[in-house]
């Protein structure tokens, strides 16, 4: 993968105890298509990479409203290479961390951990 992708780090805690995560986030078949017809469109145009081409400010936008919620307290720090998000919950807290990445990485790669489940032998 060489495209736009993120990598997503969850890590929460509630009154069952303390959760990590990590997957990665690839652009949507609508976002794809977006790249492809604004490439297409500078190729004809004789303007290769001239073109207007939103589609990963689109995203990065879906990916940042999947993360931050609109019905809750959040703290968000954006920076060129992601953003992190925390939010404290009912029965504890969540802090998301996304990078942003062109590399060629494993999207099939991803985690998931039950720290209180862990430490309990399970």
């Amino acid at each position: 993968m060489t495209t736009l992708h993120a990598h997503i780090s969850i890590e929460s805690a509630d009154c069952d105890g303390r959760y990590s995560r990590s997957y990665i986030e690839t652009m949507n078949e609508t976002e794809l298509s977006d790249k492809e017809a604004a490439i297409a469109l500078g190729i004809a145009l004789g303007k290769e990479g001239a073109v207007n081409d939103f589609s990963d400010l689109d995203f990065k936008a879906r990916v940042l409203g999947n993360r931050v919620s609109y019905h809750e307290h959040s703290k968000v720090f954006i920076s060129p290479e992601g953003f992190e998000v925390q939010m404290p919950t009912d029965e504890g807290y969540s802090h998301s961390e996304v990078r942003w990445c062109t590399d060629n990485c494993d999207e099939t790669r991803s985690t998931y951990r039950d720290h209180t489940a862990e430490a309990a032998g399970y």
